[in-house]
């Protein structure tokens, strides 16, 4: 048993030192990272527009309040809410600003390893003296 986990592991290792291998790896790596990219981009557009919006509200309510079309109470009561509400918008928007950092960190681990462990099949690795 401990000889076939052996052998397996050997034949892990092999399989991940082939140039096929890293090239598959790489590239789902791409086209995770792609499609990361576009959900990111959305979300943050998307969160974006709803901090835009809410400012919007609060200026709207800021002129009803000089127009005098609404009172004190029922400014500072949606002001409040808005406010709120505003500020849990932005810190969505700063999470996914900080999704970019994380999403980084954890795509550079494997293509470090790719690079460390897989060696290119231009790569000599071992050249006969030569003797004149």
């Amino acid at each position: 048993m401990v000889l076939n986990l052996q052998h397996s592991l050997q034949m892990i290792q092999t399989t991940l030192q082939t140039a096929e291998f890293r090239d598959w790896a790489l590239e789902i790596l791409n086209k995770e990272n792609e499609k990361e990219i576009e959900d990111r981009k959305k979300i943050h557009e998307t969160r974006c527009k709803a901090v835009l919006d809410t400012q919007k509200q609060i200026d709207e309510l800021t002129r009803m309040r000089y127009r005098e079309l609404i009172g004190d109470d029922v400014f500072r009561r949606e002001l409040k809410q808005l406010q709120s509400q505003l500020a849990s918008l932005k810190q969505c928007r700063s999470e996914t600003e900080d999704r970019a950092d994380k999403w980084l960190d954890l795509t550079e681990k494997p293509l470090i390893l790719l690079q460390m462990h897989v060696k290119p099949s231009f790569m000599v690795t071992w050249i006969p003296k030569r003797t004149y």
